[in-house]
């Protein structure tokens, strides 16, 4: 996963959790 994502994202409860934004 791109640590650039989370460092933009307030980090998401859980990994899936970004695939559910796509």
């Amino acid at each position: 996963m791109d640590t650039r994502y989370f460092s933009q994202k307030p980090r998401p409860p859980l990994p899936f959790n970004i695939f559910s934004q796509f």
